[in-house]
């Protein structure tokens, strides 16, 4: 069937299942091109931080642990789009708290920032102790919050994760 989808494109002939079956292989290469761009990023981001400690520990300093949690894009359903509202998205674990830059609401909005807060050590023994990430409102209105159990971000490995917040909007 392969075989025959190509020498179908070749020849310029084109069946409505050929069709269909292209389209498919076309959104399966998009919805892959942007996971490899997602990992580039989140690999681009740990190994600054692994140089930035690699140098420190070189002056004998011990790290604190950290938790640094890379914001790429919001997406907002275009039917509930809010114009005229700014958005940022705050990052909280125990008493700490980081948020990245405020941006105008759209249907995508680029973030690409890293966040990187600090974890307390009592966060760190407490099995119910999770990451608070929130979306907010220039106003300080919080628009929605995913909580993320810290257990599960305990084995130093990259995780991946859309958050889906109430009124449309999808982060990852």
């Amino acid at each position: 069937y392969k075989k025959t989808t190509q020498m179908a494109l070749a020849n310029g002939q084109l069946h409505a299942g050929h069709l269909e079956t292209a389209k498919n292989v076309l959104g399966a290469f998009d919805h892959y091109e942007e996971e490899v761009q997602v990992l580039l990023m989140l690999r681009q981001t740990a190994q600054a931080q692994l140089k930035l400690y690699a140098e420190k520990e070189a002056e004998g300093f011990e790290p604190e642990p950290t938790l640094s949690v890379r914001v790429v894009e919001g997406t907002l359903d275009q039917a509930r789009l809010v114009e005229d509202h700014m958005f940022c998205l705050k990052v909280n674990v125990g008493f700490h708290t980081v948020a990245s830059r405020m941006q105008p609401s759209s249907e995508q909005v680029l973030w690409k920032e890293t966040l990187c807060l600090p974890l307390p050590a009592q966060a760190l023994q407490d099995p119910a102790a999770a990451v608070m990430v929130e979306l907010v409102r220039e106003d300080g209105q919080i628009v929605g919050q995913f909580p993320e159990p810290l257990s599960n971000l305990r084995n130093q490995e990259l995780h991946k994760r859309r958050c889906a917040f109430p009124g449309g909007w999808h982060v990852l």
